[in-house]
């Protein structure tokens, strides 16, 4: 499909030589200029720009965001502008479907979904931000630091003319590899407090500021700027949320219950059925140690949470005080939901072998196999295995072979295999153990020659092959979890819990 509108790329950079091209590659098809705003880079950022076709421009820094976002649009020709970071890349996109934003002539902008891995890739946080908009001389960017073009929009369409996309830009600046070589925080640092000395009561630069200390872990002068930014709050700001969540997360860190639990009293009146409030509220209650009221509080949060690994360790926790209750099959419920949510986290698989070990678990060998699949299964066998952590690694290899025992599974072979060469890599440290693993490796070759059985059909109407292999199975894991593992107990870690830092 044609089109009668051109889009520009506009994006400022400094050393960015590992990011820029795939940035621009990832929506090459849907622009036709690129505007690059440099501001001082002394690697190949400005050839590798050139090389994919983008307008270079010079622009001394000024420690202010916005008026380096400005200066871009201002070299912009297109009917539209789309704003990217070079660490950021916008996910595929089919052409058409693009073009199809751009001629409502009543939408002046949209927010796009903002994906960000954050710490070493493990958890994410979701925003949206006006990211593609109509090329007008009065849609300018404002804020010194996380700089916003959505004010501008508003304010001349009468708080009108914004739509949202499905589209998804996908951030990877909030790693902590890519924070250190940026030397991120230092920079932002800079920025605010060079604002601050003419906005000294801006809430916003506060708010950031708060977010700044967060995250290099100084909580205490967190909570002291969200303070400040909270008094000067209007509560029509679109981070008024995040201000009241991280200030009631830095308040329970730091042991100010009570402040805590008034704030976020006061904040659920307006916002009864915030997820972020309500597992606020749970965190309040687990502070008191009243774990029958904190369960419910967490279980309620879960509605509105799409973090597979927050909702994995609500799951978790929930689990824990499920045994800390006595009421352990719920526990064991909770904590295979957490697993099969993150397989790769092995704490609930733990706690499920230490109810095992007490004589509390009423949960099957068979019903836990089935938390993921075979392959997850293999790799976290390899990653114990080179951690030293052999006889979780004998567990998982045993749920494998027990989830693939079925009549014709080819599988089931590999995974016999999995599990002896598992066996043999343990050391044994005392007589008890040699003869442990003297049995299992036994059991181990018994099992694969049943396996062989089951892949060539052999007929043995005298006996149930896989019945045989599911005896053995349970047999060993018996074995391994009482002789071979440590015995295992709850822990439970508030930090963990804490809604995450919006930025």
């Amino acid at each position: 499909m044609n089109r009668k509108c051109s889009v520009t790329l506009c994006m400022i950079v400094k050393n960015e030589e590992d990011y820029i091209v795939d940035c621009i590659r990832s929506v090459r098809h849907l622009i036709d200029e690129i505007v690059v705003m440099d501001t001082g880079s002394t690697d190949s950022t400005i050839e590798q720009g050139l090389a994919e076709g983008a307008k270079i421009y010079h622009y001394n820094w000024q420690q202010n965001f916005a008026e380096a976002r400005n200066y871009a649009l201002e070299q912009a020709t297109g009917d539209w502008i789309l704003v990217l970071d070079a660490d950021e890349r916008l996910e595929y996109i089919d052409r058409n479907k693009f073009n199809d934003l751009l001629i409502h002539s009543e939408v002046e902008g949209y927010f796009i979904t903002i994906e960000s891995d954050i710490g070493n890739g493990e958890e994410k946080i979701v925003d949206q931000v006006v990211r593609l908009f109509k090329n007008k001389a009065s849609y300018r960017f404002s804020g010194a630091i996380h700089e916003q073009v959505v004010g501008s929009i508003k304010e001349n369409n009468g708080g009108e003319g914004l739509a949202s996309t499905e589209f998804k830009i996908i951030h990877r600046g909030y790693l902590n590899k890519r924070i250190k070589e940026k030397s991120k925080h230092v920079r932002n640092m800079e920025v605010i407090h060079q604002a601050l000395l003419h906005q000294p009561c801006d809430s916003f630069l506060r708010y950031s500021l708060g977010i700044e200390y967060i995250q290099q872990g100084e909580i205490t002068q967190a909570n002291e700027q969200l303070t400040i930014a909270l008094k000067n709050l209007t509560g029509r700001e679109g981070y008024s949320h995040s201000v009241v969540v991280n200030l009631a997360s830095g308040l329970l860190q730091t042991g100010q219950l009570q402040q805590a639990e008034d704030l976020i009293d006061q904040a659920l009146i307006v916002l009864p059925n915030d997820s972020d409030l309500i597992l606020l509220k749970g965190m309040v209650a687990l502070h008191k140690k009243d774990y029958a009221a904190t369960i419910p509080f967490l279980q309620q949060s879960i509605a509105g949470k799409t973090e597979n690994t927050l909702v994995s360790s609500i799951h978790t926790l929930c689990g824990d005080l499920y045994v800390i209750l006595d009421c352990c099959d719920q526990a064991e419920l909770e904590y295979v939901t957490s697993l099969q949510n993150i397989p790769q986290h092995m704490y609930p698989l733990c706690q499920i072998i230490g109810l095992k070990q007490r004589g509390k678990s009423q949960l099957t060998w068979h019903r836990l196999s089935q938390f993921t699949s075979y392959q997850i299964n293999k790799k976290l066998q390899l990653q114990l295995t080179n951690i030293k952590e052999v006889p979780l690694a004998l567990v998982l290899a045993l749920l494998n072979i027990m989830n693939q025992n079925t009549p014709g599974n080819v599988d089931i072979t590999n995974a016999c295999n999995d599990y002896l060469q598992a066996v043999m890599l343990y050391r044994p440290t005392d007589e008890l153990s040699t003869l442990v693993i003297e049995y299992l490796i036994c059991s181990a070759k018994m099992m694969l020659l049943y396996a062989r059985m089951i892949v060539t059909n052999c007929d043995c109407t005298f006996v149930s092959i896989t019945q045989k292999i599911a005896d053995i199975n349970n047999n060993n894991l018996d074995i391994i979890i009482r002789t071979l593992c440590p015995t295992w107990i709850p822990c439970i870690t508030l930090h963990t819990m804490l809604p995450n830092v919006e930025l």
